[in-house]
């Protein structure tokens, strides 16, 4: 397996981490591990500083994440630079 989803912490605050690769086969799964680990009410953090490639099912993956009101609070360089641009092109295709 490629990517690893894991979290640790106590509630109301939950602690994930992404590592590795974000690819499109484990994309579901890493979907499927937020939805049925995680409690509504509690506040998510998600740390991707090892996150380490991300192909195009991944990105959108990290922006239904983000959607969903889960907050990215440690990335790498890598991950920072593909979210800000491709937050820019969301902006720019939605004008």
């Amino acid at each position: 397996m490629t990517s690893r989803a894991s979290a640790c912490s106590a509630m109301p605050e939950l602690d994930c981490f992404i590592e590795g690769k974000l690819l499109k086969p484990w994309v579901e799964e890493v979907r499927n591990a937020f939805a049925s680990g995680t409690d509504p009410s509690s506040r998510i953090n998600l740390d991707l500083s090892a996150l380490t490639s991300v192909d195009a099912a991944g990105e959108e993956l990290l922006w239904e994440l983000i959607g969903q009101g889960i907050e990215v609070v440690a990335c790498s360089i890598y991950v920072a630079e593909l979210l800000r641009i491709s937050a820019a092109v969301r902006l720019a295709n939605s004008e």
